[in-house]
């Protein structure tokens, strides 16, 4: 001891020959979790523990203090919560437990998710700059690393979803009555009940498919509750229906192709699901309990005038995707994904 401090009543000991020590307790890489490759800053990394500093570097991030303050007691674990952020990802929350008796530094490494992206183009055909209505857009690509596929919604989740919900490809078939295609009263997104003008044909379990089908989005019927019009669905509105946009029934068939499983959680907004196998048939029924049913397109159409969009690219760093239409040569092409920003535009020129 090389001096006493007495003030307000307290007494301090002051020693000149204590030399303050930092300690690396945690460190990792940050990543892209689209493909595992490293980001560089800038980044941001936070911590809970006031005793802790968090720092970022060329090969991630690292959590240090003063050993003899910090965790300083090593009997017990140690839970710390860090957040990371960046531009252009999701915000990503992490627990680290720092086990009693730790051998250090700890190693935990953090990936982070691509904000969704809107894809819009046109689809013309080469020879007269027509756009082409009706053309396929389909995902084929890149190929991950099996048994994982990634597969494109037709509308984006409205709902986070977990890991290991069940998608089963299903075939569909529209129902016939004097009135096909029904015509619905404005609605709001998040409505459980909605007015259609005529409600035959119609039954629990019909899915009806708002829209005209290159923006269209499907939900299905819980009940009839018998006032004139009315319709109660199974799960909320995904997005608020328009009055007099077509409503247009069909009969879920039979199952088609393998069951599969999502790989990993996907968030509300996102189009592409990485999943075990790759579903067949015309609409997917995503399960995941508690939650009814949901109900989605597969791929992508072009409108009347050959325009297309893709709301929810995410997931990838890269798409490969391939454009058909009856009458013109196919094309497949890798696309690159921008690492910023909310949109980009990719159109097709089409041989007949």
């Amino acid at each position: 001891m090389d001096a006493v401090v007495i003030t307000a009543g307290r007494r301090y000991e002051i020693d000149f020959d204590i030399v303050t020590r930092r300690q690396v307790f945690v460190w990792g890489s940050v990543s892209d979790d689209s493909d595992g490759s490293a980001m560089l800053p800038p980044y941001a990394v936070s911590v809970d523990e006031p005793l802790l500093d968090a720092s970022i570097h060329d090969l991630g991030y690292a959590l240090a203090g003063d050993p003899d303050v910090a965790l300083a007691d090593t009997s017990i674990a140690h839970a710390l919560q860090i957040g990371v952020t960046s531009d252009g990802y999701r915000p990503a929350t992490q627990t680290i437990t720092v086990p009693a008796n730790p051998i250090l530094p700890l190693v935990r490494p953090v990936a982070l998710r691509r904000l969704p992206l809107r894809l819009t183009g046109r689809v013309i055909n080469a020879a007269t700059g027509a756009g082409i209505a009706g053309a396929a857009v389909a995902l084929t690509g890149p190929v991950l690393a099996a048994p994982a596929v990634a597969v494109l919604l037709s509308s984006p989740l409205v709902a986070n979803l977990s890991g290991g919900a069940q998608l089963q490809g299903h075939g569909i078939a529209p129902i016939a009555s004097p009135v096909p295609i029904k015509t619905a009263h404005a609605a709001t997104a998040g409505s459980r009940e909605l007015v259609l003008d005529d409600l035959q044909g119609l039954s629990p379990g019909s899915l009806l498919r708002f829209g005209q089908p290159d923006r269209a989005f499907w939900t299905e019927i819980a009940l009839l509750p018998g006032a004139p019009g009315l319709v109660r669905l199974a799960e909320p509105l995904a997005r608020s229906v328009r009055e007099g946009d077509p409503a247009a029934p069909f009969a879920l068939n039979a199952a088609v192709g393998p069951l599969a499983s999502a790989l990993g959680a996907a968030y509300a907004g996102e189009g592409i699901l990485i999943a075990d196998a790759a579903p067949g048939g015309a609409i997917l029924v995503i399960t995941d309990p508690p939650e009814p049913p949901r109900y989605h397109g597969l791929g992508a159409l072009t409108g009347a005038s050959g325009d297309y969009a893709i709301d929810g690219v995410a997931r990838l760093a890269k798409l490969r995707l391939a454009i058909t239409a009856s009458g013109f040569s196919g094309q497949t092409r890798m696309v690159p994904l921008p690492d910023t920003g909310r949109s980009f535009t990719l159109d097709w020129r089409l041989q007949p």
